[in-house]
């Protein structure tokens, strides 16, 4: 997304001009192409690699007499540890599982089945009531209004309910629109400085020092031009990677369906522990990782985290690529053989003075890209270690299946000086 533009400024010999800047407008941004494929080969990669996990399909309802043996209850169940479920959001019907459910009830209920260091299930459960067999689809949007709001603006849908998850979705919905400002912002930017472009290339100056102000104003007009053509394409690499990415997450990353068995009135969830390589792979888009892992606020802290490095990134690239244009046209000013004298002298106090603060923005790009640098790595090691551990075998459900822990050994030395004697304690835990 970001190019850094490189120039360097030469020693001119005493009583010749020379060109104060090796590299020209040409040698801006040599790298950008490259940056913008390799995010768009990381979204098509997550992609590729999360998607085939995320995958369920909706349950058919088909009777099984084994349904019948919960009588007038729907049973929600889990495997292999004590889960907790919770069925049309907090205060309807909650609890540790095996959760019993009223026949009676009539519906489409968004269900959660949670266990800590287990990956979070959910799914949209349809209950006709009398203890009639039941059925369940996948939360995500596939009806027509759900696409419209997940395409309309990135996180609307998630905003809206629709995979009952809001947290991430405001996040995307900010990153959204601070791609948008920033295009409109250099929009405006840009057009502003076309149009005082165009009133300093009409005006003629009388004297060699005004005719060389006019250069200078046109030259620094032209660069702002030239600098803010190119941030509005960063900004849109911006915004379409917000849009891309909260797509991503609406329909393969958010909580869904995962081993999932029914009959009549029971739903059983199979549930899969949680794998430090997926929330290391998720965490490419800062936040992902920890949400996955069940740690919202951690999420939260590192995806803003991660926007305002970002967006703070973008902006000391923008002003110091104006910087580097605006130089490397007074530069140009300089070189000029058929200038006059008095109009040299101007261009050289200018040039100097462009110089300066080029370096100034530099410095300052330099920080900012080194904070981004530690915002993202210090999200991924959080991620990879932010993985809580699975239920202990305590938490385990008796008669699933489930090995118990084997029986483990500690051996304590200990020496005791003053009385020249030395031991071990043997322990043995079960």
């Amino acid at each position: 997304m970001l190019g850094f533009a490189t120039a360097r400024r030469q020693r001119v010999a005493p009583g010749r001009r020379g060109g104060i800047w090796a590299a020209g407008p040409a040698a801006v941004h040599p790298v950008r192409p490259a940056i913008h494929a390799a995010i768009l080969t990381a979204a098509v990669a997550a992609v590729l690699v999360v998607a085939p996990r995320s995958a369920a399909q909706p349950g058919t309802g088909e009777p099984d007499a084994s349904g019948m043996e919960a009588g007038g209850y729907y049973i929600i169940d889990a495997e292999p540890v004590r889960a907790d479920a919770e069925l049309g959001g907090p205060g309807r019907f909650s609890g540790v599982v095996p959760l019993a459910i009223p026949g009676d009830i009539t519906g489409s209920f968004q269900l959660d089945v949670t266990a800590r260091g287990y990956e979070d299930q959910r799914l949209r459960v349809d209950f006709p009531g009398g203890a009639g067999p039941l059925s369940w689809r996948s939360p995500r949007p596939a009806h027509a209004a759900g696409v419209a709001k997940a395409l309309l603006w990135p996180g609307l849908a998630e905003i809206a309910s629709e995979t009952g998850d809001a947290y991430r979705g405001y996040g995307f919905a900010t990153a959204g629109g601070a791609g948008v400002i920033g295009i409109l912002a250099a929009w405006n930017r840009q057009g502003n400085a076309e149009d005082d472009l165009a009133t300093a290339l009409e005006r003629e100056g009388d004297t060699p020092g005004e005719r060389a102000d006019l250069a200078l104003a046109a030259a620094a007009h032209g660069a702002t031009a030239e600098a803010a053509d190119e941030a509005v394409n960063d900004w849109i690499y911006l915004t379409a990677a917000a849009w891309g990415s909260s797509l991503l997450d609406t329909y393969f990353l958010t909580p869904g369906p995962g081993q999932v068995t029914e009959d009549l009135t029971e739903l059983r969830f199979r549930m899969q522990p949680l794998a430090r390589s997926e929330a290391v792979l998720r965490s490419l888009v800062p936040g992902l990782g920890q949400y996955y892992a069940g740690r919202r606020t951690a999420g939260q802290i590192a995806f803003f985290s991660g926007l305002a490095a970002v967006s703070g990134l973008l902006m000391a690239e923008h002003s110091y690529d104006e910087a580097v244009h605006t130089a490397v046209a007074y530069g140009e000013l300089y070189s000029d053989p058929l200038a006059d004298p008095e109009q040299v002298a101007v261009y050289r106090t200018a040039l100097d003075a462009a110089n300066d603060t080029a370096d100034s923005r530099q410095t300052t790009r330099n920080i900012m890209a080194g904070i981004t640098a530690g915002v993202w790595v210090a999200n991924l090691i959080d991620a990879y270690f932010g993985v809580p551990r699975v239920e202990s075998a305590e938490a385990r459900r008796p008669g699933d299946g489930v090995l118990p822990e084997a029986p483990r050994l500690a051996i304590r030395p200990h020496v005791s000086w003053p009385e020249r004697a030395a031991g071990a304690v043997f322990a043995v835990s079960f």
